[in-house]
């Protein structure tokens, strides 16, 4: 009965999705592809009690923004109108059903904005748009010194703090705040085979981290025990590690402490030494495998840990048995543990306010009712380590509330999926997992990918002595850099 009324919620969405005042023409180049026009709002039922805005979800029941028309960019198309199982679960999705719910209950009009260049902020303000909302991929900080994005003032900047209990997602630049990564978005970790650690008798990740010694040097420890040629043939069957994402931990981005002017560096000391160790496990004892093998893939020879894009608050995606039986396990990866700098990579979603706006309060307000969708998104998936104290996404409009309906149906489905696995789930590693996640300071994921694509892709890297490979590349890149600097990072 559930799947049927989910699915006639879909069929009716096609007719109705009007009735959170939002239309689509199809046209992704146009300036504007329609409106919400709120509702009556004024029930008591349709209100959201998570709230720390000035809008209808407070106690007062005012509606301060009432009139107000906010442009958003970055959300345009159909692939952000429709709403089916599949996308249900995706959290962009859940970001426009906040988006719409947010500006129903609060009688807050909303255009989508298509910019000319659909992949550049730059391209947008330039074309004469104005938004006052963006979910961006951009550089940060190089759109903050470029003058594109404003920064939170300390009144929006502590309503914000106050949904995500942290200051470490907001992107910093200069002293000020000037956006914020979703919480609930991707970061890299580690994941580990635990069954092929313990049949060898090596010690896992999560062992050196509760001893405080999870570091890149025992890291490669792991990777090195875990290197074997088990039956004798010459060929490795197992190897300790790969490189995928490894070249994400390659500052490509350098500001100077003293003058805060950023530049590119390839060639800084941290650089050098993380890839000597990349060089020597891939050459030298080969417990690095150069390629994009992860840990769940079962051909030989088999891997025993990878850095991987995942959600570290996921409860199914912490933990994993793959058919041959063996058990995979997440950790975060050594730099971001007591062995290393505290750091965070993540997704590079953000979100800005950009130059122009005169709605910024409003726009701050509709961020943290996002923000608290994505709490509770965090609540649902942490499978109980994690109380975030909102109700998130209510279902007050057609659009949420077709999206709401299939996502909890989605979250029921996944009940045979955690029965397999939950008595077997470490709930204090995961616990701290999460806390560490959600706690320590974050780096925007490194959108700079023609030197880092560079840095991955060529064998120059592990075929020669990081002080003659970099030399090598240097000169390729230089050109790159060059302009790279010019265009985001000069005063």
């Amino acid at each position: 009965m559930k799947k049927f009324l989910a699915l006639l919620l879909v069929l009716c969405l096609v007719f109705s999705l009007v009735a959170c005042g939002k239309k689509n023409t199809g046209d992704t180049n146009t300036d504007a592809t329609g409106s919400s026009n709120a509702g009556d709002s004024g029930n008591a039922d349709s209100g959201n009690e998570n709230a720390g805005g000035n809008g209808t979800n407070t106690n007062t029941g005012e509606k301060p923004y009432a009139g107000t028309t906010l442009q958003i960019w970055g959300l345009v198309g159909d692939q952000y109108q429709k709403i089916d199982k599949i996308n249900a679960k995706v959290w962009l999705w859940m970001v426009c059903a906040a988006i719409e719910e947010w500006a129903y209950l609060n009688d807050v009009k909303l255009e989508y904005v298509s910019p000319y260049n659909q992949d550049s902020l730059i391209g947008s303000i330039n074309s004469g748009a104005k938004p006052d909302f963006c979910i961006a991929t951009q550089e940060f900080p190089a759109v903050a010194n470029m003058g594109l994005i404003q920064p939170f003032n300390e009144e929006q900047k502590a309503k914000l703090a106050a949904v995500v209990g942290s200051d470490s997602w907001f992107q910093t630049y200069r002293g000020e705040a000037y956006g914020i990564l979703p919480p609930w978005t991707g970061a890299e970790t580690v994941k580990y085979n635990r069954t092929m650690m313990e049949n060898y008798g090596v010690k896992t990740p999560q062992e050196y981290i509760d001893e405080g010694n999870w570091t890149w040097e025992t890291f490669m420890e792991v990777a090195r025990a875990c290197t074997k040629d088990t039956d004798g043939d010459g060929k490795l069957d197992t190897v300790g590690a790969t490189v995928e994402s490894m070249q994400r931990f390659v500052d490509v981005v350098i500001e100077d402490p003293e003058t805060g002017k950023l530049s590119s560096n390839m060639s800084s000391a941290t650089n050098k030494k993380f890839l000597e160790m990349i060089y020597k496990g891939a050459v030298e004892d080969k417990s690095i495998h150069t390629s994009y093998r992860v840990v769940t893939d079962l051909k030989s020879p088999t891997i025993a840990m990878s850095l991987q894009d995942g959600e570290a608050y996921n409860f199914m995606q912490n933990q994993k048995i793959l058919e041959n039986g063996d058990v995979i396990e997440t950790c975060l990866p050594p730099s971001e543990t007591k062995g290393g700098t505290p750091r965070l990579s993540l997704t590079n979603y953000n979100f800005f306010i950009p130059v122009g706006s005169d709605a910024t309060d409003a726009a701050t307000d509709m961020i943290a009712y996002i923000c608290q969708a994505g709490m509770k998104w965090i609540e649902d998936h942490s499978e109980g380590l994690y109380d975030s104290g909102f109700k998130g996404i209510t279902g007050a409009c057609e659009y949420s509330k077709a999206w709401k309906e299939l996502y909890e149906d989605w979250l029921w489905e996944r009940d045979d999926e955690y029965a397999k696995i939950k008595d077997d789930y470490n709930e204090e590693a995961y616990t701290d997992l999460l806390e560490a996640y959600l706690t320590l300071p974050k780096s925007p994921g490194r959108k700079y990918t023609n030197v880092n694509t560079t840095i991955y892709t060529s064998k120059t890297v592990y075929e020669a002595p990081p002080s003659t490979s970099l030399a090598t590349l240097e000169p390729a890149l230089n050109n790159q850099i060059a302009k790279y600097n010019e265009m985001f990072l000069s005063e």
